[in-house]
């Protein structure tokens, strides 16, 4: 089991409480993701610490819906306990037992089955921040006016025509607004004024929803209740692709740098005996060594010296590394992204190795 927050190996007392809870019958709160990670210690759902709480809850015969890879981060989830009797059932399936007189067998290691639980590999809708944020709407009676109004007071560009919090009349743009300006028609209804709304279940790939929301600047979203629950533009779009794309590139000329540094200072049979001691990967140049392998040939004082530049080791040293760790958690993509401290610290020491390679020109 994994260490709590106080260092012993227990589950965090929060899960204990909620199945007690729900063993006897009593109603439990659903919380946000991130109030749940951080009974773990945790702020991002890395591959390894999904795993750590997978193993918590099923330690626990709980179950969250939806499941924790699929909501946003700051969206809720519900506890339920699990199938009490099938996971008995499945325990005493897959179980060394002992019978009376006869010792207890070692688990044959080969043969044992994998715990990994099937996924959903795609990049759902829910995930966007825009996609679980409350919808500003205006109800089909009221004025143009009013609509106008509330679109410039929230610099919005389009605004849903709702009955309810499930009922969804149309759409008001400002594109509609002023294609029926142009033909002298802004006067009227506010229903006239409306277009079709795009409606997408939460739950869609994201690369179903770009094609519409390309076509049609914006998508309203919709829960597994038929709520609207949020609406994804452009806009969104666009940042939320920045927001995936830009720790991959930050970490691209990181590595090109680093490799520049090292690529002239050393032959390939110094290059070769930098690799991790069980590897035996063939190096040609210096792009066949791995991240660590670079911490790893930096770090000794002589290979250092080689690079002639007049500048501290240990602390150039420790940077890279941070940047190692931080390259090993987007390259498991993480679905939370990356803390903004992490990407500073891309942006500052990319920035930083581009100075030293101009200077150094």
């Amino acid at each position: 089991m994994i260490a709590n927050r106080l260092g012993s190996n227990v589950p965090p007392t929060e899960l204990t409480t909620i199945r007690d809870a729900l063993h006897e019958g009593r109603a439990v709160n659903p919380v946000t993701v991130r109030e749940f990670l951080s009974w773990f210690d945790a702020k991002r759902r890395g591959i390894s610490i999904v795993a750590r709480i997978r193993e918590e809850l099923e330690s626990l015969q709980l179950s969250t819906v939806p499941d924790i890879d699929e909501q946003w981060i700051d969206g809720l989830i519900a506890f339920h306990l699990s199938g009490v009797a099938e996971a008995a059932s499945h325990t005493a399936a897959g179980s060394i037992g002992v019978t009376e007189g006869v010792a207890s067998q070692a688990p044959d290691v080969e043969h044992l089955e994998s715990k990994w639980e099937r996924r959903e590999a795609g990049y759902r809708l829910s995930r966007f921040q825009a996609a679980n944020k409350p919808v500003v709407s205006i109800n089909p009676e009221a004025s143009l006016e009013q609509a106008v109004t509330t679109m410039m007071l929230n610099d919005f560009s389009q605004l849903p025509v709702m009955v309810g919090e499930r009922d969804v009349k149309g759409v008001v743009t400002w594109s509609s607004i002023a294609m029926r300006s142009v033909l002298g028609k802004a006067d009227g209804r506010l229903v006239d004024h409306m277009i079709k709304p795009v409606v997408l279940d939460g739950d869609a790939s994201i690369f179903d929803a770009i094609q519409q929301i390309v076509q049609h600047d914006f998508v309203l979203v919709r829960d597994r209740e038929r709520r609207i629950v949020g609406i994804v533009t452009a806009a969104d779009l666009s940042l939320q692709f920045r927001a995936l794309s830009e720790p991959f590139l930050l970490l691209s000329e990181v590595e090109t740098h680093v490799r520049n540094m090292i690529g002239h200072a050393f032959t390939i049979p110094e290059l070769t005996a930098a690799r991790d001691p069980g590897s035996t990967h063939v190096v040609h140049s210096v792009a066949d060594l791995t991240f660590g392998e670079y911490v790893f040939l930096l770090r000794d004082p002589a290979n250092w010296n080689r690079l002639d530049i007049k500048i501290d080791r240990g602390a150039f040293c420790e940077q890279l590394d941070r940047v190692r760790g931080i390259r090993n958690q987007v390259m498991h993509f993480d679905p939370d992204g990356l803390d903004d401290s992490d990407i500073r610290v891309l942006q500052e020491f990319s920035a930083f190795l581009k100075r030293m390679e101009a200077i150094s020109s």
